[in-house]
């Protein structure tokens, strides 16, 4: 399939959501040995090191896979460092497509030990949301990553339609996201 940027993406991937570090490299590697040419994976699946691993180590030329990974909510507020520390867990120096993962932004007020890849909650145990921070604010800064090289395109994940109808509607949103992936499980 063809996305805004002209790049394409293979349509079938590898998901590594919930795979262990062992269990992502072994599967991952296997995938790419059975010819899939797309793997996703995210900063919040504690995984990425397992598959820039198991990337370099099937001898796969990087150009020929597509890689996603996606910016946790924690991290909205500062997307390029985010992406910087995803490249540098996978051992790469690009990904393919980057996107916001969710569009919620987590408080980290209450990190104490610096961990961002977390589920950030208050004390009764509900959701932290940093109601202060918009989607549309990340996207602006999210919208200046593709001239980095370090990410071919930018997108969204979990987007509804009233998220994409504000962030095309917001003032100094110029690029329209090359993606938003949404959970579908075939039945």
């Amino acid at each position: 399939m063809k996305l805004n940027t002209g790049a394409s993406i293979p349509a079938i991937g590898l998901g590594t959501w919930k795979s262990s570090e062992e269990d992502a490299y072994n599967a991952v590697l296997s995938a790419l040995r059975a010819g899939y040419k797309h793997i996703d994976t995210a900063a919040i699946y504690r995984n990425e090191a397992a598959v820039g691993r198991a990337l370099r180590d099937s001898g796969i030329p990087r150009e020929e896979i597509f890689l996603t990974s996606k910016l946790w909510c924690t991290q909205l507020k500062d997307p390029q460092t985010a992406l910087d520390q995803t490249l540098a867990r996978l051992g790469l120096d690009y990904v393919d497509l980057y996107l916001i993962h969710w569009p919620v932004a987590l408080n980290t007020d209450n990190i104490k030990d610096g961990d961002l890849l977390t589920f950030t909650t208050k004390e009764n145990g509900e959701r932290d949301v940093d109601l202060e921070w918009s989607f549309v604010d990340t996207w602006k800064l999210m919208q200046k990553i593709p001239t980095t090289g370090k990410a071919k395109a930018v997108g969204v994940s979990n987007f509804s339609i009233s998220n994409l109808e504000k962030l095309a509607n917001s003032e100094g949103v110029d690029l329209v996201p090359a993606a938003n992936q949404i959970e579908i499980h075939p039945q």
